[in-house]
């Protein structure tokens, strides 16, 4: 048994074998400028990086992101705005003027927040 970070990456330059396991994380000193976190993947660079990232949101259904989110949350929150997926009985609702005007401003919605989340 090893003990290991809070923060595990799936790939990047911290990929160490050590007697034909992981390094045992109890004797790195994290303070060196030089550290680099534990990856399962060798590779140049991280492709992932794991800290927090703000997510905000307004208009319709901007009430399903607030707070503190888990990341597998924000896809299926955006399906639902967006009425994209399986759940989108609340996209045919009598409460818009036109179901079309309200599937095109959550489509909006959409684009708008994955253009933030990805630029």
């Amino acid at each position: 048994q090893k003990p290991f970070t809070s923060i595990l990456y799936g790939n990047g330059p911290g990929f160490k074998v050590v007697d034909g396991g992981r390094e045992n994380v109890s004797t790195i000193d994290y303070a060196n400028s030089n550290y680099l976190a534990q990856s399962a993947v060798p590779l140049r660079m991280e492709t992932h990086g794991g800290e927090d990232v703000a997510i905000f949101s307004k208009g319709p259904m901007a009430h399903l992101l607030h707070g503190v989110q888990e990341q597998n949350y924000i896809p299926h929150a955006m399906a639902y705005a967006t009425c994209i997926g399986q759940n989108k009985r609340h996209c045919l609702s009598t409460n818009s003027a036109s179901p079309s005007v309200a599937l095109a401003l959550h489509g909006l919605v959409a684009v708008l927040a994955l253009r933030l989340l990805l630029c």
